[in-house]
């Protein structure tokens, strides 16, 4: 059995912790209300996952209505 990696972001830069939790919430569903309000408990403790989680939720919500 072998483990696949995931690939980073389309760019040279390291992806943030919270990208890809941001992507993957956006995918199963949550409301855009949910992913603001998790961010913004998050915001006090680890602002820059915060903000990378938002970066994730909007790209793939603006990727699944087809505005990338």
């Amino acid at each position: 059995m072998s483990i696949q990696t995931l690939a980073p972001h389309h760019t040279s830069e390291p992806t943030p912790g919270g990208y890809l939790d941001g992507e993957l919430a956006a995918h199963t569903g949550l409301s855009a209300r949910r992913a603001n309000a998790r961010a913004a408990m998050a915001q006090t403790y680890d602002p820059q996952w915060a903000s990378a989680f938002l970066a994730g939720y909007q790209a793939a919500a603006e990727a699944a209505h087809g505005h990338a």
